[in-house]
């Protein structure tokens, strides 16, 4: 039997009753339809220094019915603002990541999406871009000579 068009809020308690010349029949079952997580949540950044941040989130409300198996993580130069590139895919238990080679002086988006057997769910986007620069202000070298 198959049942076009469902998502996960279909799961639950059915009683399904079947009918043919010599009589019918009735049984309670449970269904539990399967899908590609939930988006993860609360996305935040958060310079660490030159050409590097710091990305950490929550994970998503629903696995789909099956285990996480990783996030994805990807970036997007604000320049170059309908191409996304894969930075790189963690592990479930990891929910932060350090993202370096960043240009300095360039702002980035960045989103992170779950993974199970079924897919990738959508992303869940930064809010705000990164302006990657000195986290210190303006670095001062002072030379200084002996003689």
């Amino acid at each position: 039997m198959s049942i076009d068009n469902t998502n996960r809020n279909d799961s639950g308690l059915f009683e399904i009753t079947l009918k043919n010349d010599y009589g019918q029949d009735q049984r309670n079952c449970t269904i539990e339809v399967l899908d590609r997580p939930s988006k993860p949540k609360n996305l935040v950044g958060k310079l660490l220094d030159i050409g590097e941040c710091e990305l950490v989130w929550k994970q998503p409300e629903d696995d789909g019915g099956s285990p996480l198996t990783g996030y994805c993580i990807e970036k997007c130069e604000e320049r170059r603002a309908a191409s996304w590139d894969e930075v790189c895919v963690m592990s479930v238990e990891e929910r932060k990541a350090i993202v370096n080679r960043l240009i300095d002086k360039a702002k980035y988006r960045f989103r992170v999406s779950a993974e199970n057997k079924y897919g990738r769910s959508e992303p869940c986007e930064s809010i705000e871009p990164i302006l990657i620069r000195n986290p210190f202000g303006k670095l001062i070298t002072k030379i200084f000579l002996s003689s």
